[in-house]
């Protein structure tokens, strides 16, 4: 009898542990479940959420770079569903173009698309970024890949600057060099009167030409007064436009400051703006950058292509330089790029990567001279 009590006893205990531990495993899973709906809802919340964004483009309105962006702009809208609407503003219509980095930066705007070169005084590889007067690249594939190779370097090079790069949405197929006096060889550049930027400067001063700095705006006056005898800058298209045909007859080629095509046309984005993105509309905005600089090198290079026939129907005439001076000007632009490669680290690693890709691409004569 008393064992039999003992017995019912333990029966008891065990069966009201048993409970208590049912009633707290169930209670442990509805918690684990409300945290995984709270954590489901959340995520729901944020993939139906629309973002609007504000972003600046590096052209007026009316130009063909600045239309072309509105690609851009359609594409992320269409890819995402209608989640990310991107509202386009022309070059200096929100904040002058010298403001646009610090604007970005505040949230003045979610975005802006820009050029290296206006930030070289902050970060001096971005001086690089554009074009070289020593790329041998003789197509878009080969300039694209380099931009692809070089992205991790842009990235930290906007870091610093208090933004984030996405991607690269302009490719230009090239610029052209126009003069009103003949150019057939190095040596006639020697005390030619030149408007050029950049790294263009750098060579042009090694060639012995007389550097002028003055804006594009100022160009037309200056050659048609005959105070300037040259200038690069922009293609065939974008000087047709500005009716350059009037004041320039020759057409030297290829242009010894950017025999390449050039790549440019940054995307820098607000660091909370971009943060604040879900991942799969992080990547449909870097998607459609790399698309959009595909399309708008190809409008590009079909306008230029309709520019060059009007050029040459006008009565310009186009003189190419002999491959020896093309050869010798490449040497020219490698020790140009040389000389900025102590300028930063990032200089210096760009400089290296270069070098790395030249050889990737079989130009290994022209490699060598990086090597010193």
């Amino acid at each position: 009898m008393l064992l039999n009590n003992i017995f019912k006893r333990k029966v008891s205990i065990i069966l009201l542990t048993i409970f208590l531990l049912t009633i707290l495993l169930c209670g442990c899973a509805k918690e684990t479940t409300s945290e995984e709906e709270s954590k489901a809802s959340e995520e729901g919340s944020k993939a139906s959420k629309v973002y609007e964004w504000k972003i600046t483009g590096p052209n007026v309105d009316g130009h063909p770079r600045y239309e072309f962006l509105e690609y851009f702009a359609n594409a992320v809208e269409k890819s995402s569903g209608g989640r990310l609407k991107i509202e386009l503003y022309p070059a200096g219509s929100l904040y002058p173009i010298t403001n646009a980095l610090d604007a970005v930066k505040q949230g003045v705007t979610e975005g802006t698309v820009t050029w290296g070169d206006y930030w070289a005084g902050k970060e001096p590889m971005l001086k690089l970024l554009t074009y070289r007067p020593c790329d041998p690249f003789k197509d878009l594939n080969e300039a694209n890949y380099l931009v692809m190779k070089s992205e991790d370097l842009v990235k930290e090079a906007y870091k610093k600057l208090g933004v984030t790069y996405v991607g690269s949405l302009i490719a230009l197929p090239g610029e052209i060099f126009q003069s009103n006096v003949p150019i057939k060889s190095l040596e006639d550049f020697n005390g030619l009167r030149v408007r050029s930027s950049g790294l263009g400067q750098d060579v042009f001063k090694k060639l012995n030409a007389a550097i002028i700095a003055m804006p594009m705006s100022e160009v037309y006056t200056a050659m048609k007064l005959g105070t300037l005898d040259a200038f690069e800058s922009g293609g065939m298209a974008d000087n047709w436009r500005s009716a350059y045909q009037e004041v320039a007859k020759y057409i030297i080629e290829p242009p010894l400051h950017a025999p390449g095509p050039l790549m440019g046309g940054h995307l820098i984005v607000n660091n909370d703006a971009w943060n604040k993105l879900p991942d799969d509309l992080k990547a449909i905005v870097k998607y459609c950058a790399e698309a959009t600089r595909l399309y708008i090198c190809s409008q590009i290079r079909a306008l230029d292509g309709e520019a060059k026939k009007k050029f040459i129907d006008y009565g310009a005439e186009f003189i190419t330089l002999p491959e020896e001076d093309v050869e010798k000007a490449r040497e020219i632009g490698a020790e140009v790029l040389l000389s900025y490669r102590d300028k930063s680290s990032l200089c210096k690693q760009f400089v290296e990567l270069y070098h790395d890709v030249l050889l990737e691409l079989g130009y290994t004569n022209l490699a060598k001279i990086f090597e010193n």
